[in-house]
């Protein structure tokens, strides 16, 4: 049983933006089919927990990008699960183009009983799996105050294509509803060189979130804070804070 998970993703065309660059939202989608082929091989993953009515949900990501890649480029996910404490399960993930890593994360994830929703200790329900102590990136997790005033507020209702098998809104689809209200301006001169997300609640198909951005300046970075929220109930769906750089490549 293999406690590292390497796997290779050729970049299409349809997979870059407006100026050729692979956004941090599809780099994230890649790391999560890695980590969900990984959990799958160990015996941990989707097609061994759906009888039991488990699934692992992500709470919890922090990553730092050093550039991005583009249209052709193969990009290499390395991850591996670093431990358990209580009823969390850390996993770190890297990428990389050649043998240069190009970006450093690391993410909690849960185990949720899916008929109660209540979390579950995988160290109690789960048979063993390997574990490395190795860390691709340092972090505590901080918390993402959000201190307005908004700056710009954007209201989505989910689209087919966004409810994912546990018919909720999938996770990276909240990151781009929070990057929409991003001014243009910015988009087009700076890259995110650093994203942290604290996921709360889920969405379902007939809910509607209310997507709000503020931002700050520090140094020669730009900071942007986001909060989602479920505009029937007021519930928190989503924090989001990202570091800014001007763009270099």
């Amino acid at each position: 049983m293999q406690d590292m998970w390497l796997k290779d993703y050729q970049v299409r065309i349809y997979e870059v933006d407006q100026v050729g660059n692979v956004p941090l939202t599809i780099l994230l989608n890649f790391y999560q089919d890695a980590a969900t082929e990984h959990a799958d091989h160990m015996g941990v993953g989707l097609s061994h927990l759906k009888e039991a009515g488990m699934s692992w949900f992500i709470t919890r990501i922090h990553v730092r990008m050093e550039r991005y890649p583009h249209y052709g480029d193969i990009v290499r996910v390395r991850t591996w699960p670093r431990g358990r404490k209580r009823l969390f399960a850390y996993r770190e993930f890297e990428f990389a183009i050649g043998q240069r890593v190009i970006g450093r994360g690391s993410s909690i994830w849960c185990l949720i009983d899916l008929e109660s929703k209540k979390a579950l200790n995988p160290s109690r329900v789960l048979p063993p799996f390997p574990e490395r102590e190795e860390r691709a990136l340092v972090t505590d997790f901080p918390g993402l105050p959000y201190r307005g005033p908004s700056i710009t507020e954007i209201e989505f209702s989910p689209r087919w294509n966004e409810i994912d098998l546990h018919q909720h809104v999938n996770n990276t689809v909240y990151m781009n509803w929070a990057f929409e209200t991003i001014p243009v301006k910015t988009r087009d001169e700076y890259l995110p060189l650093e994203l942290e997300v604290n996921f709360k609640n889920e969405t379902f198909r007939d809910g509607v979130v209310l997507s709000r951005m503020c931002t700050k300046n520090q140094e020669d970075h730009l900071i942007s804070c986001h909060l989602l929220s479920n505009s029937l109930t007021g519930d928190e769906v989503m924090r989001q804070r990202v570091t800014w750089a001007k763009d270099s490549q």
